[in-house]
């Protein structure tokens, strides 16, 4: 049973945000006989953490894999519009159609979302700010299991969206954290193995008591 989404500034929840604040971080189309090189980088979709051993691909060509800033590069791919895969083991392929021009294409960040894991899903939604609805941008988000393990963690991204995977299925508690603010909020939710779970706007603000004791 979902209880209330409740904000929160407690000690109890202040201790659980220093566990966390070190973490948050080939297609068609036409075109002319040019080739050039297409970069870009790729994170966890969850975590926002950059990628070690991900693999571009565009136009037949592959890069090398991405080293500790996840960044890559693709040589020698046709201009014009290509589409670009980003692959990386036990994670879900991302590919997206990128306009390839002389002098080099910047493709952006390619979020992989993690492989779920047998008897785990995962969590979705938008954290804001109470009253203003301003997006929050690395947010922290917790999840803990009875007696307060933190299962699974994440960050928002710059549009506030976040996704936790790897929840255990049961009973967790969600606890999100703005740095650099007293903004947080709360929720226990029941997580099923396999499937994403919506959870809205989530808004963070302060001045609501903690969670209650674990039921």
């Amino acid at each position: 049973m979902k209880t209330r989404l409740s904000l929160a500034t407690t000690s109890g929840l202040l201790t659980a945000l220093a566990l966390v604040v070190g973490g948050c971080g080939s297609g068609g189309g036409g075109g002319g006989g040019g080739t050039a090189t297409v970069t870009g980088t790729a994170v966890d979709d969850g975590t926002m953490a950059t990628l070690t051993g991900a693999v571009a691909r565009a136009d037949g060509q592959a890069s090398s894999a991405t080293g500790a800033n996840g960044n890559f590069s693709i040589t020698g791919v046709r201009t014009g519009t290509r589409t670009v895969t980003v692959s990386a083991p036990d994670y879900v392929d991302q590919s997206r159609a990128v306009t390839v021009r002389s002098g080099g294409t910047a493709a952006g960040t390619f979020y992989l979302p993690p492989v779920l894991q047998p008897g785990k899903g995962a969590i979705t939604g938008i954290v804001v700010v109470e009253g203003s609805l301003t997006p929050v941008s690395g947010a922290v988000i917790q999840v803990q299991v009875e007696g307060g393990v933190v299962a699974a963690e994440a960050c928002s991204h710059p549009d506030g969206r976040f996704s936790v995977y790897n929840v255990p299925a049961g009973k967790v508690l969600v606890t999100f954290f703005q740095l650099g603010t007293q903004n947080s909020n709360w929720s226990f939710e029941q997580i099923h193995d396999g499937v994403t779970m919506n959870m809205g706007t989530v808004q963070l603000g302060t001045g609501i008591p903690p969670p209650p004791p674990w039921i």
